[in-house]
């Protein structure tokens, strides 16, 4: 035999002796890179066997040994199912919790329960110090027995045990269901993908890693808050997300792509996150090149498959955007639910501390501080478009010189040549105007929408709202006369110091409103106690304090406050909505966070 077909034998036996026993060349652990806080990075942790232990040292051997090993029971399948379960440091059943759920590839598939631990990073990296000091979650990582989805896009009943898992453990501990997560690679990514086909109000966003599904049938994906990292030499999965980002976006989705290099350093994969999620897309593509070590480039086969994990679990930002996710449509049932007394946070205009007021940033930033509600304002411009902005007049907020340019007098496109003005250091502020459309696009699935003083532009709200499906998410706020609300939700306002309040209130709370923002200068108005126990019987109390004299001395904290003499009495009304300007101190006293941050800040 010639020399020529000897080393094509050698290389084609290494080849499949690799991807057949999973291994990826070690590299020996490196110090953390500089500015990343003591955070996993890909320099310092290497790769390694996919069959074996993780070596010791690597720090996430003590991270391993902090999960439980259980089993659970499933009685509608009858499936035992073997589980690794991380709870959070300090539980406290009085704190509500995220649940991140892994699911491992077909390569560590059998029984022994650990497995699933050391495959990669995608269990553990979820309960590192370094991730749990940001994100206090519960990790649950199933151990499968058979594959749990093939390439021929079926799954098995073990997902559905796996849900009735999920749903057994909120029953045990203080599960957040607005904040419940999926991610896996390969066959565990194609399990997401199922599940959320299967069960499309479970989870909150997933993190899909290498995989592919019949894109036909990922509809229910196409609202959903999604982020696909896949490698640009795996030959099936890149080119199966392709067909599947494709499709979904002729369901309706928005979707942003990119690329960057997986020897990139650590600020500049971060930042490549931070680019794409300032387009404000539902579902977000990031492609990887150079994702194999160097010791095996000259290798023919050499599997950017696996060889991509490590880099996908590694980028903190993409760990960041998965926890800001929540659930749009289960915020809308607890806004109805008038007996759930969780509280809802309002956040005027978005958090437009170091942004722009009614930007989509704005509305971001609302998001990332837990807030459940983002009132908007809206003009109508020349062509009828409805934008985001409080002023009739451009000047305030955008680069605009001499007399006023009123919104009303320009088309959109003649809008959208102004930009923002620039407001603190976030270089991510959006460069334009956006559409009402454009918000709805952006907010679905992660926060409600209140529309205040919706009553001057009702026919074409509703028109817009209707369109796009979002009647869950979008409240016409600010009514403060009977009008036909088009079977969209409504919050009327009703000012308790004017002489009609009473026969108001009572010919609203007829209408089933979900809540309604009661008003009054002093909180020794005679009307308030009545008031609040007619309305609390209907629907959720709203109150703004983000001004004096909206709801009598109740207002936002201030820079000495105590934040228990500020935030207790507003809640011991019964009210569960609160119109703020300053969300994140309420949202950090809500969790019990002794740190609050001052207001604005």
């Amino acid at each position: 035999m010639c020399k020529k077909c000897i080393q094509a034998l050698v290389v084609s036996f290494m080849a499949l002796w690799f991807i057949s026993t999973n291994v990826v060349m070690a590299q020996p652990p490196r110090t953390p890179q500089a500015g990343r806080g003591g955070g996993p990075t890909r320099s310092w942790v290497p790769y390694f066997r996919y069959d074996k232990a993780i070596p010791d040292s690597i720090v996430f051997k003590e991270t391993i040994a902090k999960f439980k090993q259980l089993s659970y029971q499933d009685k509608t399948t009858g499936i035992d199912l073997p589980y690794n379960l991380f709870v959070p440091k300090d539980y406290d059943p009085s704190k509500k919790y995220p649940l991140v759920l892994f699911m491992h590839d077909a390569s560590v598939t059998g029984r022994e329960v650990t497995a699933t631990l050391t495959q990669g990073l995608g269990a553990v990296i979820w309960a590192s110090d370094y991730e749990q000091q940001k994100h206090p979650c519960f990790v649950l990582a199933p151990q499968y027995a058979t594959t749990i989805a093939n390439d021929k896009s079926e799954a098995s009943p073990a997902l559905d045990a796996t849900v009735s898992l999920i749903n057994n453990l909120q029953a045990h501990y203080s599960i957040d269901a607005d904040r419940i997560y999926t991610t896996g690679q390969s066959g565990g990514c194609m399990a997401s993908i199922a599940l959320n086909i299967k069960y499309p109000e479970l989870f909150a966003a997933s993190y899909l890693c290498s995989g592919q599904w019949e894109p036909t049938v990922t509809g229910p994906l196409a609202k959903m808050n999604i982020w696909i990292s896949v490698a640009e030499g795996d030959m099936r999965a890149y080119p199966g997300m392709n067909a599947i980002t494709e499709y979904l976006q002729t369901k309706g989705a928005t979707v942003t792509k990119d690329y960057i290099s997986a020897q990139s350093t650590d600020a500049q994969l971060d930042f490549k996150v931070k680019e794409m999620l300032a387009k404000h897309a539902n579902i977000n593509y990031l492609v990887l090149s150079d994702v194999v070590p160097k010791a095996l480039s000259d290798m023919r086969g050499a599997p950017d498959h696996m060889c991509s994990w490590l880099t996908t679990y590694s980028i903190e930002a993409i760990r960041d955007w998965l926890f800001s996710q929540r659930k749009g449509i289960s915020l809308s049932y607890k806004l109805k639910d008038k007996d759930n007394k969780d509280v809802l946070l309002a956040a005027d205009m978005g958090d437009w501390h170091g942004t722009v007021e009614n930007s989509l940033r704005s509305i971001e930033k609302a998001v990332e501080k837990d807030a459940a509600i983002v009132p908007i304002d809206l003009q109508l411009t020349k062509d009828d478009e409805l934008v985001l902005m409080k002023d009739d007049s451009l000047n305030r907020v955008m680069y605009v010189e001499g007399r006023p340019v009123y919104v009303k007098d320009l088309t959109l496109k003649e809008l959208r040549r102004y930009a923002y003005r620039k407001s603190g250091s976030d270089p991510y502020t959006d460069k334009v105007v956006p559409t009402l459309s454009d918000a709805i696009a952006f907010a679905q699935s992660k926060i409600l929408l209140l529309i205040k003083n919706s009553s001057a532009n009702i026919d074409k709200i509703a028109e817009v709202v209707h369109s796009l499906g979002a009647e869950k998410m979008v409240i016409l706020g600010g009514l403060t006369e009977q009008v036909d609300t088009k079977g969209l939700l409504f919050m009327p306002l009703v000012d308790l110091d004017s002489m009609s309040a009473m026969s108001k209130l009572q010919a609203w709370l007829k209408q089933s409103p979900v809540a309604v923002e009661l008003r009054f200068a002093n909180q020794a108005n005679a009307l308030l106690p009545t008031a609040l126990k007619q309305t609390l019987q209907v629907c959720r109390v709203a109150m703004d304090i983000s001004g004096k004299g909206y709801a009598g001395h109740f207002r936002d904290m201030k820079h000495d406050d105590k934040p228990a003499d500020v935030f207790d009495p507003m809640i011991a009304t019964g009210a569960t909505i609160f119109i703020s300007n300053e969300v994140k101190p309420f949202s950090r006293y809500l969790k019990g966070d002794p740190n609050l941050w001052r207001p604005g800040r």
